[in-house]
């Protein structure tokens, strides 16, 4: 899975195309909505003449479905209650409405991650048993990079550095002794406190051999990034 995940950063990277990244979904803005202080979000669409009463659900970074308090559902009867309750409330709605075509739909909202999709797709299965006409995917908005690393080389193409640089915090140099080990470790305890943990800037100076690329984008990999975006070189004249 490492080696086909490389290969496509390093298309990305050669044909300079300017990023590459996993699992992304455009968020979807409904045209009005309203709510109430305990009922779902009722979504208007008067130019295709129909009503959508959207139920807006979330899930946490573990996957977990959070009810209105923001209490994480563990057991699947206890998602399949709540999703009930949610659909008979929709659809009371729906039925106050007329002369439109009604449907009660539900936007699940949470996080981008494969670790997701397991739960996700549960979700989806339960909500549409119990009568939802659709389930949309929506991740939040992505985040802003924050961690960047330059890859600077020597006269023949070794790899003689890796900076690293968090946002709000000075560079990191890692030599090119033992750097896999040291980029490893620091790219670990960097990303356990960062809201986005997906993705690495990289800049990779025009000199470097795309074997040194391969073994930093590999160990970027196993620290648990999966996206990955590219500047241009920097002018160098070694």
């Amino acid at each position: 899975m490492c080696s086909v995940r490389i290969f496509q950063v390093l298309a990305v990277f050669c044909l300079a195309a300017g990023q590459w990244s996993v699992g992304a979904t455009d968020p979807v803005k409904p045209l009005h909505a309203t709510k109430d202080a305990s009922g779902p979000i009722i979504v208007e669409l008067p130019a295709t003449g129909r009503s959508s009463y959207d139920v807006e659900l979330r899930i946490n970074e573990k996957g977990e479905l959070l009810d209105k308090a923001k209490v994480a559902l563990k057991t699947t009867a206890d998602i399949s209650r709540y999703l009930q309750s949610l659909h008979e409330e929709a659809k009371k709605q729906a039925a106050k409405v007329k002369g439109k075509e009604s449907a009660v739909e539900v936007i699940l909202r949470g996080p981008r991650g494969d670790h997701l999709k397991p739960a996700i797709k549960e979700i989806t299965q339960l909500a549409e048993k119990v009568g939802f006409a659709s389930v949309r995917i929506v991740r939040e908005p992505e985040l802003p990079v924050e961690v960047t690393l330059l890859m600077k080389s020597t006269k023949d193409g070794a790899l003689e550095q890796v900076v690293v640089t968090r946002v709000g915090q000075k560079p990191v140099t890692l030599s090119a002794e033992k750097w896999e080990e040291a980029l490893g470790k620091h790219l670990q305890t960097l990303r356990k406190n960062m809201k986005n943990k997906e993705e690495i800037q990289s800049t990779v100076e025009s000199q470097l051999k795309y074997l040194f690329v391969v073994g930093v984008v590999d160990v970027c990999l196993k620290a648990g990034f999966e996206a990955f975006s590219f500047t241009p070189p920097p002018d160098t004249s070694k």
